[in-house]
């Protein structure tokens, strides 16, 4: 099951635009007698929270409501009832539901939404017998029916939004993390491997450019496996070589260096074998000279991320590793082709 990127805010603002006279019309008849009239405000819903969203609140109202001052209005995220009354067309085929509120409110209603409540609550004179919320789904505000799926799916992820990150010196090398969008990591350990940086004043704008290594800095980190996404899920008992049989070049992409943790929860642990880090190293050179048989370049050595800092990965202290000694191993002067 996916995980639902979004929360449900505690407290809203609302941002007004000034009361505008509407007719509401459902069919192509042109009988006056069939629209339905009121005075309504359009609205702009932001978490009361987010300075992202309130800013862009109060851009949206500046650009109508010259005239207005403030026009805000402050209120908890608290349940209630909405009518349907019309039928937005919009620019490159959009179109949105709207529905209105007894306090004259004039909202969007996403399609997703309206077929929830078609399927799941009676309309009685386009009043819905269910209750809405506002929630944050991906990056948009909208509406949401109490007690749909989506609706307790939201109330899991806020849960999870407003949980502790893990701390690293709580996780032990194996341990599969998940973070609070659903993507799972696989902690290797501590590391430390060496960082290239290269003189881009030559050639920078040119592709296969030659680039002269500047320095070559040691650092210590740690060394993450982003979860394969030909893998569905964890399972327990899983094997490490489950991980590992993929061809290097896939498996070299799922390497990531982080200093601290931003998962939320263990969701069990694979074991390594104990020169894991040494196994991974000699992947990683086997992606090398992959890239370099394909691009029928044999003798160029890369060093941006996609390799050098990857086949350079050793347990802190133990010195740089043997085998990329001689073959693959940089230093300051050198020129190299930078991709």
């Amino acid at each position: 099951m996916s995980k639902i990127i979004g929360n449900i805010p505690t407290d809203l603002t609302y941002f007004l635009r000034k009361p505008e006279k509407m007719f509401f019309r459902w069919d192509d008849i042109d009988d006056i007698e069939k629209a339905e009239t009121g005075t309504f405000r359009s609205v702009y819903v932001s978490d009361a929270t987010n300075k992202k969203t309130l800013e862009s609140g109060k851009d949206w109202q500046k650009s109508y409501n010259k005239d207005i001052g403030d026009g805000t209005l402050s209120r908890p995220n608290d349940p209630f009832k909405v009518k349907i009354v019309n039928l937005e067309f919009r620019g490159h085929g959009g179109r949105a539901y709207k529905v209105i509120t007894p306090d004259n409110l004039y909202f969007d209603l996403r399609e997703d939404v309206l077929l929830d409540v078609i399927r799941n609550c009676d309309i009685i004179d386009g009043t819905p017998t269910c209750e809405f919320i506002w929630a944050r789904v991906g990056s948009e505000m909208k509406l949401v029916r109490v007690g749909s799926i989506l609706h307790n799916r939201l109330i899991e992820s806020t849960k999870t939004l407003y949980t502790k990150d893990l701390k690293i010196s709580e996780l032990k090398p194996g341990d599969v993390c998940e973070g609070r969008t659903g993507s799972k990591h696989i902690l290797i350990g501590k590391v430390e491997h060496t960082k290239v940086t290269t003189d881009n004043t030559v050639g920078r704008y040119t592709y296969g450019a030659g680039k002269t290594v500047v320095s070559l800095d040691h650092d210590t980190t740690y060394l993450w496996l982003s979860w394969p996404s030909d893998i569905p899920s964890f399972t327990k008992g899983m094997l490490f070589s489950e991980i590992l049989n993929r061809p290097p070049s896939r498996l070299n992409w799922l390497f990531e260096f982080r200093k601290s943790c931003n998962f939320k929860t263990i969701l069990g642990n694979i074991e390594l074998p104990l020169n894991v880090i040494d196994v991974l190293r000699k992947k990683a050179i086997e992606a090398l000279v992959e890239y370099q048989v394909n691009s029928k370049t044999p003798n160029i050595r890369y060093t941006s991320s996609q390799f050098y800092d990857k086949i350079s990965i050793r347990v802190p202290g133990t010195g740089f590793p043997g085998d990329i000694e001689d073959k693959y191993r940089l230093k300051v002067g050198d020129s190299v082709n930078y991709h």
